[in-house]
Protein backbone atom coordinates (compact mmCIF):
# COMPACT_ATOMS: atom_id res chain seq x y z
CA UNK A 1 0.00 0.00 0.00
CA UNK A 2 1.24 3.71 -0.51
CA UNK A 3 2.93 5.20 2.05
CA UNK A 4 1.05 8.04 3.57
CA UNK A 5 1.72 10.86 4.33
CA UNK A 6 0.18 13.15 7.43
CA UNK A 7 2.67 15.46 9.15
CA UNK A 8 -0.14 16.68 11.54
CA UNK A 9 -1.92 13.76 12.67
CA UNK A 10 1.49 11.24 12.74
CA UNK A 11 3.97 13.53 14.22
CA UNK A 12 1.66 14.39 17.26
CA UNK A 13 0.90 10.58 17.41
CA UNK A 14 4.41 9.36 17.49
CA UNK A 15 5.79 12.43 19.74
CA UNK A 16 2.62 11.06 22.60
CA UNK A 17 4.08 7.72 22.30
CA UNK A 18 7.70 8.16 21.42
CA UNK A 19 9.13 6.30 24.44
CA UNK A 20 7.07 3.26 24.73
CA UNK A 21 8.88 0.32 24.33
CA UNK A 22 9.37 -1.45 20.91
CA UNK A 23 6.74 -4.19 21.35
CA UNK A 24 4.53 -2.81 23.18
CA UNK A 25 1.99 -1.82 20.43
CA UNK A 26 -0.13 -4.12 19.87
CA UNK A 27 -3.36 -2.45 18.19
CA UNK A 28 -2.23 0.01 15.80
CA UNK A 29 -3.86 -0.47 12.03
CA UNK A 30 -1.23 -2.66 9.87
CA UNK A 31 -2.29 -0.31 7.06
CA UNK A 32 -0.67 3.05 8.57
CA UNK A 33 2.52 3.63 7.95
CA UNK A 34 4.06 7.55 8.56
CA UNK A 35 6.96 9.16 8.44
CA UNK A 36 7.31 13.03 8.84
CA UNK A 37 9.47 14.80 5.46
CA UNK A 38 10.44 17.64 7.24
CA UNK A 39 11.59 16.01 10.19
CA UNK A 40 13.93 12.89 9.16
CA UNK A 41 14.92 12.39 12.49
CA UNK A 42 11.82 12.04 14.04
CA UNK A 43 10.29 8.66 15.30
CA UNK A 44 8.02 6.80 12.51
CA UNK A 45 5.66 4.22 12.66
CA UNK A 46 6.58 1.22 10.30
CA UNK A 47 4.41 -1.83 9.93
CA UNK A 48 5.43 -5.64 10.66
CA UNK A 49 4.48 -8.23 8.41
CA UNK A 50 2.74 -9.67 11.32
CA UNK A 51 0.10 -6.87 10.97
CA UNK A 52 1.51 -5.07 14.02
CA UNK A 53 3.79 -2.33 14.58
CA UNK A 54 6.54 -1.21 16.35
CA UNK A 55 7.95 2.34 17.46
CA UNK A 56 10.89 2.50 14.98
CA UNK A 57 14.62 5.22 15.78
CA UNK A 58 15.23 7.05 12.48
CA UNK A 59 19.36 7.42 12.42
CA UNK A 60 19.05 6.97 16.11
CA UNK A 61 20.01 4.42 18.51
CA UNK A 62 17.54 2.91 20.90
CA UNK A 63 19.21 3.76 24.18
CA UNK A 64 19.54 7.64 23.15
CA UNK A 65 15.84 8.75 23.23
CA UNK A 66 15.97 11.99 24.54
CA UNK A 67 12.83 10.97 25.95
CA UNK A 68 13.61 8.45 28.04
CA UNK A 69 13.31 9.54 31.73
CA UNK A 70 9.24 9.60 30.80
CA UNK A 71 8.80 5.46 30.32
CA UNK A 72 7.86 5.14 33.79
CA UNK A 73 5.06 7.42 33.45
CA UNK A 74 3.58 6.29 29.96
CA UNK A 75 4.04 2.62 31.64
CA UNK A 76 1.29 3.72 33.43
CA UNK A 77 -0.64 6.23 31.37
CA UNK A 78 0.58 4.91 28.01
CA UNK A 79 -2.47 2.66 27.11
CA UNK A 80 -4.80 5.18 27.75
CA UNK A 81 -3.25 8.21 25.76
CA UNK A 82 -2.57 5.72 22.89
CA UNK A 83 -6.28 4.94 22.28
CA UNK A 84 -7.28 8.39 22.61
CA UNK A 85 -5.00 9.42 20.11
CA UNK A 86 -5.66 6.33 17.66
CA UNK A 87 -9.80 7.52 17.71
CA UNK A 88 -8.68 10.99 16.61
CA UNK A 89 -5.57 9.24 14.03
CA UNK A 90 -8.45 8.13 11.22
CA UNK A 91 -10.17 11.47 11.44
CA UNK A 92 -7.16 13.29 11.11
CA UNK A 93 -5.56 11.80 8.47
CA UNK A 94 -7.15 12.80 5.13
CA UNK A 95 -7.74 16.66 5.97
CA UNK A 96 -4.94 17.30 6.82
CA UNK A 97 -2.99 14.61 4.50
CA UNK A 98 -0.83 17.95 2.37
CA UNK A 99 0.08 20.31 4.63
CA UNK A 100 -1.09 24.51 4.62
CA UNK A 101 0.76 26.44 2.44
CA UNK A 102 3.30 28.37 4.32
CA UNK A 103 5.95 30.22 1.62
CA UNK A 104 3.29 31.00 -1.01
CA UNK A 105 -0.56 32.81 -0.20
CA UNK A 106 -2.06 34.45 -3.26
CA UNK A 107 -2.82 38.22 -2.07
CA UNK A 108 -6.10 38.38 -3.53
CA UNK A 109 -6.75 35.50 -0.34
CA UNK A 110 -5.25 37.67 1.98
CA UNK A 111 -7.54 40.70 1.19
CA UNK A 112 -10.59 38.30 1.80
CA UNK A 113 -9.48 37.64 5.26
CA UNK A 114 -8.63 41.21 6.17
CA UNK A 115 -10.95 43.75 6.63
CA UNK A 116 -10.49 47.14 3.98
CA UNK A 117 -8.92 49.35 7.07
CA UNK A 118 -5.93 46.51 6.45
CA UNK A 119 -5.49 48.12 3.38
CA UNK A 120 -2.49 50.65 5.25
CA UNK A 121 -0.51 47.76 6.02
CA UNK A 122 2.91 46.82 4.01
CA UNK A 123 1.59 44.06 1.36
CA UNK A 124 4.33 41.94 3.39
CA UNK A 125 2.70 42.22 6.97
CA UNK A 126 -1.13 41.66 5.24
CA UNK A 127 0.43 38.34 3.44
CA UNK A 128 1.93 37.54 7.28
CA UNK A 129 -1.20 38.41 9.04
CA UNK A 130 -3.06 35.85 6.63
CA UNK A 131 -1.02 33.56 7.46
CA UNK A 132 -1.09 33.43 10.93
CA UNK A 133 -4.99 33.99 11.26
CA UNK A 134 -5.54 31.18 8.83
CA UNK A 135 -3.58 28.67 10.77
CA UNK A 136 -4.56 29.73 14.51
CA UNK A 137 -7.07 27.47 14.24
CA UNK A 138 -4.77 24.32 13.11
CA UNK A 139 -2.46 24.84 16.06
CA UNK A 140 -5.34 24.96 18.37
CA UNK A 141 -6.60 21.84 17.41
CA UNK A 142 -3.07 19.97 17.49
CA UNK A 143 -2.02 21.90 21.00
CA UNK A 144 -5.35 19.85 22.20
CA UNK A 145 -4.74 16.92 20.02
CA UNK A 146 -0.70 16.71 21.42
CA UNK A 147 -1.90 16.86 25.17
CA UNK A 148 -4.08 13.94 25.63
CA UNK A 149 -6.19 13.53 28.87
CA UNK A 150 -2.98 13.19 30.94
CA UNK A 151 -0.43 15.85 29.19
CA UNK A 152 1.97 13.25 28.50
CA UNK A 153 2.36 13.91 25.30
CA UNK A 154 3.12 17.86 25.54
CA UNK A 155 5.43 17.30 28.08
CA UNK A 156 6.90 14.71 25.50
CA UNK A 157 7.33 17.10 22.57
CA UNK A 158 8.66 19.71 24.55
CA UNK A 159 11.32 17.87 25.58
CA UNK A 160 11.46 16.79 21.68
CA UNK A 161 11.67 20.24 20.84
CA UNK A 162 13.94 21.35 23.38
CA UNK A 163 16.14 18.96 22.17
CA UNK A 164 16.17 20.18 18.73
CA UNK A 165 17.10 23.17 19.58
CA UNK A 166 19.83 22.35 21.81
CA UNK A 167 21.34 20.45 19.21
CA UNK A 168 21.09 22.58 16.32
CA UNK A 169 18.86 20.07 14.30
CA UNK A 170 16.31 21.13 11.56
CA UNK A 171 13.06 22.81 13.74
CA UNK A 172 9.26 22.62 12.45
CA UNK A 173 7.78 25.81 12.39
CA UNK A 174 4.56 24.48 12.63
CA UNK A 175 5.22 22.25 15.90
CA UNK A 176 7.15 24.40 17.69
CA UNK A 177 4.24 26.97 17.86
CA UNK A 178 1.88 23.84 18.42
CA UNK A 179 3.88 23.26 21.35
CA UNK A 180 4.21 26.63 22.24
CA UNK A 181 0.18 26.74 22.70
CA UNK A 182 0.58 23.94 25.61
CA UNK A 183 4.03 25.28 27.05
CA UNK A 184 4.80 28.57 26.25
CA UNK A 185 6.99 29.86 29.25
CA UNK A 186 9.39 26.64 28.50
CA UNK A 187 9.46 27.30 24.76
CA UNK A 188 10.35 30.90 25.00
CA UNK A 189 12.98 30.13 27.40
CA UNK A 190 14.66 27.38 25.25
CA UNK A 191 14.00 29.78 22.49
CA UNK A 192 15.95 32.70 23.72
CA UNK A 193 18.48 30.72 25.65
CA UNK A 194 19.96 29.72 21.95
CA UNK A 195 18.90 33.33 20.87
CA UNK A 196 21.75 34.73 23.19
CA UNK A 197 24.31 31.82 22.70
CA UNK A 198 23.98 32.12 18.90
CA UNK A 199 24.22 36.20 18.69
CA UNK A 200 27.18 36.09 21.48
CA UNK A 201 30.34 37.75 19.59
CA UNK A 202 31.74 36.52 17.21
CA UNK A 203 28.81 35.22 15.54
CA UNK A 204 29.43 31.59 14.45
CA UNK A 205 28.16 31.67 10.62
CA UNK A 206 27.02 28.17 10.35
CA UNK A 207 25.01 28.81 13.82
CA UNK A 208 23.21 31.98 12.51
CA UNK A 209 22.34 30.06 9.03
CA UNK A 210 20.91 27.30 11.03
CA UNK A 211 19.16 30.32 13.50
CA UNK A 212 18.03 32.53 10.67
CA UNK A 213 16.66 29.30 8.49
CA UNK A 214 14.92 27.26 11.69
CA UNK A 215 13.84 29.87 14.17
CA UNK A 216 14.02 33.38 13.16
CA UNK A 217 11.89 32.56 10.14
CA UNK A 218 9.03 31.28 12.53
CA UNK A 219 5.60 32.96 13.80
CA UNK A 220 6.53 32.35 17.19
CA UNK A 221 8.25 35.64 17.88
CA UNK A 222 5.01 37.58 17.64
CA UNK A 223 3.57 35.42 20.43
CA UNK A 224 3.04 37.37 24.19
CA UNK A 225 5.79 37.00 25.86
CA UNK A 226 5.38 34.57 29.39
CA UNK A 227 8.52 36.31 31.01
CA UNK A 228 7.51 40.09 30.86
CA UNK A 229 3.90 40.71 30.74
CA UNK A 230 2.47 42.96 28.26
CA UNK A 231 5.26 42.75 25.84
CA UNK A 232 6.07 39.79 22.99
CA UNK A 233 8.74 37.30 22.37
CA UNK A 234 10.27 39.49 19.64
CA UNK A 235 10.71 42.42 21.63
CA UNK A 236 13.30 40.27 23.56
CA UNK A 237 14.74 38.86 20.45
CA UNK A 238 15.39 42.64 19.22
CA UNK A 239 16.64 43.77 23.23
CA UNK A 240 19.51 40.61 22.69
CA UNK A 241 20.64 41.88 19.20
CA UNK A 242 20.82 45.62 20.97
CA UNK A 243 22.95 44.99 23.52
CA UNK A 244 25.21 42.78 21.65
CA UNK A 245 25.45 45.37 18.78
CA UNK A 246 26.34 48.61 22.08
CA UNK A 247 29.25 46.25 22.96
CA UNK A 248 30.53 46.10 19.85
CA UNK A 249 29.73 49.44 19.23
CA UNK A 250 32.15 50.77 22.26
CA UNK A 251 34.76 49.24 20.19
CA UNK A 252 33.95 51.16 17.26
CA UNK A 253 33.38 54.56 18.73
CA UNK A 254 36.84 54.61 20.39
CA UNK A 255 38.38 54.73 16.50
CA UNK A 256 38.41 58.14 15.74
CA UNK A 257 39.18 59.89 12.44
CA UNK A 258 39.42 63.35 12.89
CA UNK A 259 41.18 64.22 9.07
CA UNK A 260 37.86 62.71 7.54
CA UNK A 261 35.29 65.20 10.09
CA UNK A 262 35.68 67.82 7.42
CA UNK A 263 34.35 66.43 4.32
CA UNK A 264 31.19 68.15 3.03
CA UNK A 265 27.72 66.13 2.73
CA UNK A 266 26.26 67.94 -0.24
CA UNK A 267 23.80 67.26 -2.36
CA UNK A 268 24.39 68.37 -6.18
CA UNK A 269 21.35 67.09 -7.84
CA UNK A 270 18.77 70.47 -8.33
CA UNK A 271 15.90 69.80 -6.37
CA UNK A 272 17.97 68.61 -2.58
CA UNK A 273 17.39 65.58 -0.80
CA UNK A 274 14.32 65.07 -1.13
CA UNK A 275 14.84 65.06 -5.19
CA UNK A 276 17.58 62.62 -4.86
CA UNK A 277 15.71 59.75 -6.80
CA UNK A 278 15.55 57.31 -9.93
CA UNK A 279 12.98 59.74 -11.79
CA UNK A 280 14.88 62.87 -11.00
CA UNK A 281 14.77 64.61 -14.70
CA UNK A 282 18.81 64.47 -14.98
CA UNK A 283 18.36 60.50 -14.55
CA UNK A 284 15.28 60.15 -16.91
CA UNK A 285 13.65 57.04 -15.40
CA UNK A 286 9.85 58.50 -14.93
CA UNK A 287 7.08 56.05 -14.00
CA UNK A 288 5.15 55.22 -17.45
CA UNK A 289 1.40 55.63 -16.17
CA UNK A 290 0.85 59.11 -14.08
CA UNK A 291 -0.84 58.03 -9.83
CA UNK A 292 -4.40 59.16 -11.40
CA UNK A 293 -4.52 57.02 -13.98
CA UNK A 294 -3.93 54.11 -11.92
CA UNK A 295 -7.30 55.46 -9.60
CA UNK A 296 -7.11 53.14 -6.17
CA UNK A 297 -4.02 52.83 -3.41
CA UNK A 298 -3.77 49.15 -4.60
CA UNK A 299 -2.92 49.51 -7.58
CA UNK A 300 -0.46 52.35 -7.24
CA UNK A 301 1.00 50.76 -4.60
CA UNK A 302 1.07 47.32 -6.92
CA UNK A 303 2.50 49.39 -9.75
CA UNK A 304 5.07 51.13 -7.64
CA UNK A 305 6.40 47.56 -5.84
CA UNK A 306 6.21 45.26 -8.90
CA UNK A 307 6.00 46.96 -12.06
CA UNK A 308 8.17 49.92 -11.56
CA UNK A 309 10.97 48.30 -9.00
CA UNK A 310 11.36 45.39 -11.92
CA UNK A 311 11.40 48.21 -14.29
CA UNK A 312 14.32 49.85 -12.21
CA UNK A 313 15.93 46.47 -11.65
CA UNK A 314 15.86 45.66 -15.56
CA UNK A 315 18.15 49.08 -16.18
CA UNK A 316 20.02 48.21 -12.82
CA UNK A 317 21.00 44.55 -14.73
CA UNK A 318 22.01 46.34 -17.86
CA UNK A 319 23.79 49.06 -16.17
CA UNK A 320 25.65 47.27 -12.98
CA UNK A 321 29.21 45.46 -15.62
CA UNK A 322 29.55 48.88 -16.82
CA UNK A 323 29.27 50.67 -14.17
CA UNK A 324 31.45 48.06 -11.84
CA UNK A 325 34.19 47.91 -14.62
CA UNK A 326 33.70 52.25 -14.92
CA UNK A 327 35.01 52.61 -10.87
CA UNK A 328 36.92 50.16 -10.47
CA UNK A 329 39.71 52.01 -12.66
CA UNK A 330 38.64 55.19 -11.57
CA UNK A 331 40.81 53.47 -8.02
CA UNK A 332 43.34 52.00 -10.36
CA UNK A 333 45.81 54.67 -9.54
CA UNK A 334 46.33 53.69 -5.89
CA UNK A 335 47.33 50.13 -6.56
CA UNK A 336 47.69 47.54 -4.11
CA UNK A 337 46.56 49.49 -1.40
CA UNK A 338 43.20 49.72 -1.73
CA UNK A 339 40.24 46.83 -2.37
CA UNK A 340 37.79 47.37 -4.86
CA UNK A 341 34.70 45.14 -4.07
CA UNK A 342 31.80 44.81 -6.35
CA UNK A 343 28.22 44.89 -4.22
CA UNK A 344 25.72 42.32 -5.84
CA UNK A 345 22.43 43.88 -7.02
CA UNK A 346 19.96 44.26 -4.58
CA UNK A 347 17.12 41.29 -4.22
CA UNK A 348 13.70 42.35 -5.13
CA UNK A 349 12.88 41.18 -1.33
CA UNK A 350 15.38 43.63 0.43
CA UNK A 351 14.53 46.17 -2.30
CA UNK A 352 10.62 45.99 -1.66
CA UNK A 353 11.01 45.76 1.91
CA UNK A 354 12.99 49.14 2.03
CA UNK A 355 10.95 51.03 -0.46
CA UNK A 356 7.92 50.15 2.28
CA UNK A 357 9.64 50.63 5.11
CA UNK A 358 12.06 53.55 4.85
CA UNK A 359 9.96 55.12 1.91
CA UNK A 360 6.50 54.50 2.48
CA UNK A 361 5.84 58.04 3.72
CA UNK A 362 7.61 59.68 0.48
CA UNK A 363 6.71 60.68 -2.69
CA UNK A 364 5.26 58.40 -5.32
CA UNK A 365 6.33 55.73 -6.56
CA UNK A 366 8.31 54.76 -3.23
CA UNK A 367 10.73 52.62 -5.13
CA UNK A 368 12.78 55.64 -6.93
CA UNK A 369 14.02 56.21 -3.71
CA UNK A 370 16.11 53.15 -3.76
CA UNK A 371 19.69 54.65 -5.34
CA UNK A 372 21.51 51.77 -4.34
CA UNK A 373 20.29 49.54 -6.57
CA UNK A 374 23.98 48.96 -8.28
CA UNK A 375 26.96 49.65 -5.73
CA UNK A 376 30.16 48.99 -4.95
CA UNK A 377 32.87 49.81 -2.32
CA UNK A 378 36.45 50.72 -1.84
CA UNK A 379 37.98 49.93 1.20
CA UNK A 380 41.10 51.78 2.46
CA UNK A 381 43.79 51.05 5.30
CA UNK A 382 44.16 55.16 6.59
CA UNK A 383 41.96 57.85 6.44
CA UNK A 384 45.06 59.84 4.49
CA UNK A 385 44.07 57.20 1.76
CA UNK A 386 40.53 57.15 2.11
CA UNK A 387 40.83 61.47 0.92
CA UNK A 388 42.60 60.57 -1.45
CA UNK A 389 40.49 58.23 -2.88
CA UNK A 390 37.38 60.49 -2.70
CA UNK A 391 39.02 63.14 -4.55
CA UNK A 392 40.13 60.60 -7.21
CA UNK A 393 36.08 59.97 -7.64
CA UNK A 394 35.23 63.73 -7.99
CA UNK A 395 37.73 64.73 -10.36
CA UNK A 396 37.25 61.61 -12.62
CA UNK A 397 33.52 62.97 -12.61
CA UNK A 398 32.23 63.92 -15.69
CA UNK A 399 34.39 62.20 -18.00
CA UNK A 400 33.35 60.41 -21.50
CA UNK A 401 33.70 56.87 -22.11
CA UNK A 402 35.65 56.92 -25.55
CA UNK A 403 33.36 56.35 -28.79
CA UNK A 404 34.26 52.74 -29.25
CA UNK A 405 34.32 52.11 -25.52
CA UNK A 406 30.65 50.32 -25.90
CA UNK A 407 31.22 48.64 -21.93
CA UNK A 408 32.12 51.76 -20.40
CA UNK A 409 30.12 54.66 -19.43
CA UNK A 410 30.39 58.20 -17.41
CA UNK A 411 28.47 59.31 -14.22
CA UNK A 412 28.29 62.09 -12.26
CA UNK A 413 28.31 62.80 -8.66
CA UNK A 414 24.70 63.31 -7.41
CA UNK A 415 25.69 63.13 -3.30
CA UNK A 416 28.06 62.86 -0.73
CA UNK A 417 26.91 61.77 2.36
CA UNK A 418 29.75 61.54 5.09
CA UNK A 419 29.57 59.36 8.13
CA UNK A 420 32.85 60.19 10.13
CA UNK A 421 30.89 64.04 11.09
CA UNK A 422 31.65 64.77 14.89
CA UNK A 423 29.35 62.65 16.95
CA UNK A 424 28.79 59.64 14.83
CA UNK A 425 29.82 56.40 15.87
CA UNK A 426 29.37 53.08 15.12
CA UNK A 427 29.81 51.99 11.75
CA UNK A 428 30.52 55.18 9.44
CA UNK A 429 32.04 55.78 5.70
CA UNK A 430 32.00 57.78 2.87
CA UNK A 431 28.53 57.13 0.42
CA UNK A 432 28.71 58.84 -2.92
CA UNK A 433 26.26 58.60 -5.19
CA UNK A 434 26.67 59.00 -8.46
CA UNK A 435 24.47 59.12 -11.56
CA UNK A 436 25.82 56.50 -14.11
CA UNK A 437 25.34 56.56 -18.17
CA UNK A 438 26.19 53.69 -20.16
CA UNK A 439 27.25 53.76 -23.17
CA UNK A 440 23.96 52.22 -24.77
CA UNK A 441 22.13 55.19 -23.13
CA UNK A 442 20.69 53.41 -19.61
CA UNK A 443 21.12 55.84 -16.61
CA UNK A 444 20.77 54.86 -13.38
CA UNK A 445 21.87 56.23 -9.84
CA UNK A 446 24.40 53.86 -8.12
CA UNK A 447 26.55 54.06 -4.71
CA UNK A 448 29.88 53.66 -4.35
CA UNK A 449 30.62 53.25 -0.37
CA UNK A 450 34.62 54.51 0.75
CA UNK A 451 35.60 52.58 3.79
CA UNK A 452 38.06 52.01 5.98
CA UNK A 453 39.72 48.39 7.09
CA UNK A 454 39.30 48.70 11.18
CA UNK A 455 35.34 49.85 10.54
CA UNK A 456 34.71 47.32 7.94
CA UNK A 457 35.60 44.51 10.45
CA UNK A 458 33.85 45.77 12.91
CA UNK A 459 30.54 45.64 10.36
CA UNK A 460 31.53 42.09 9.54
CA UNK A 461 30.97 41.22 13.36
CA UNK A 462 27.46 43.11 13.07
CA UNK A 463 25.81 41.98 9.94
CA UNK A 464 23.60 39.39 11.35
CA UNK A 465 22.43 41.81 14.51
CA UNK A 466 21.55 44.30 11.68
CA UNK A 467 19.73 41.78 9.72
CA UNK A 468 17.27 41.30 12.82
CA UNK A 469 16.68 44.77 14.19
CA UNK A 470 15.73 45.63 10.71
CA UNK A 471 13.01 43.98 11.13
CA UNK A 472 11.49 45.85 14.16
CA UNK A 473 8.98 48.03 11.91
CA UNK A 474 7.73 44.69 10.79
CA UNK A 475 7.34 43.16 13.92
CA UNK A 476 5.71 46.16 15.73
CA UNK A 477 3.42 46.09 12.93
CA UNK A 478 2.60 42.16 12.61
CA UNK A 479 1.87 42.47 16.32
CA UNK A 480 -0.24 45.41 15.96
CA UNK A 481 -3.09 44.03 13.73
CA UNK A 482 -2.77 41.00 15.08
CA UNK A 483 -3.86 43.11 18.37
CA UNK A 484 -6.81 44.45 16.67
CA UNK A 485 -8.16 41.35 14.79
CA UNK A 486 -7.53 39.21 18.17
CA UNK A 487 -4.33 37.95 19.31
CA UNK A 488 -2.34 34.64 19.24
CA UNK A 489 -3.53 33.00 22.60
CA UNK A 490 -1.09 30.91 24.65
CA UNK A 491 -1.75 28.59 28.07
CA UNK A 492 -0.27 29.49 30.92
CA UNK A 493 -0.19 26.87 33.15
CA UNK A 494 2.25 26.03 35.87
CA UNK A 495 5.60 24.35 34.32
CA UNK A 496 4.91 20.17 33.98
CA UNK A 497 1.13 20.28 35.43
CA UNK A 498 -1.44 17.76 34.08
CA UNK A 499 -4.33 19.86 34.97
CA UNK A 500 -3.98 22.35 32.61
CA UNK A 501 -4.46 19.55 29.74
CA UNK A 502 -7.95 18.29 31.48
Amino acid sequence: MARLRCRYGALLTVLCLASLPAGSLTHVPSPLAFTSPSCPRLWSLSPRSTGRAAICMAERPANDSPLSWLEPAFARRGRRDLMNVEAKLQAAMFPFSSELPVETVETDKAAKVLPDEANMLTQRVRRTVGMIQRRQKVFQKYAQDISGKTGLGAIAALAYISNVILRREPVWGDLLMIVMRRKPAQVEQSLLEATRKVLAAPIDKEEWAWFRDNLLSTFVWFAPSSSVQGTFVYETLLQIAEEELGRLALIADALQFQELQGIESVVLLPGGEAECRQDHRRVGNAAAIKPQLLQTPDNREFYDLNVYLNQLRCIANLVDPPFQRTLRQVFEPLGSNVTFQSGPLKNVVRSRAKAQSDYGECQWPTSAHLIDLIRCSVTFQTAAELAEGLSLLQAAAGGQGTADDMNGGSFEIARVKNGFAAGKGGYRDVKVNVVFLSAQGFALIGEVALCLTPLVEYKERTHELYEILREKAFFREVTASLGERGSMQFSQGPAGSFDEFE
